[in-house]
């Protein structure tokens, strides 16, 4: 199975550092990729790839939610500006 990076879209909540966060998380999966099968650091990786995605799936939840929330802030009297 090839592994394929993603591609993402820029959003207007990806922040630089959710980029970079990225990145790195995809790099754990290619490191995991190339790890030995009988190699004895192989669970632990898994597992830190594991938490990894779980706080990085958070994140962008978070800015994603953070962003809206202050689209509609600024435009909560003029619908017609929500983007």
């Amino acid at each position: 199975m090839k592994f394929r990076k993603h591609n993402h879209k820029k959003q207007p909540w990806i922040t630089q550092g959710i980029v970079k966060s990225i990145e790195f998380r995809d790099k754990l999966h290619l490191k995991i990729q190339k790890a030995q099968r009988t190699s004895n650091d192989l669970p632990g990786m898994k597992t830190n790839l594991s938490t990894y995605n779980k706080i990085l799936k958070k994140t962008i939840k978070q800015a994603k939610a953070l962003h809206y929330t202050d689209i509609f802030e600024t435009h909560k009297n003029d619908s017609k500006n929500m983007e």
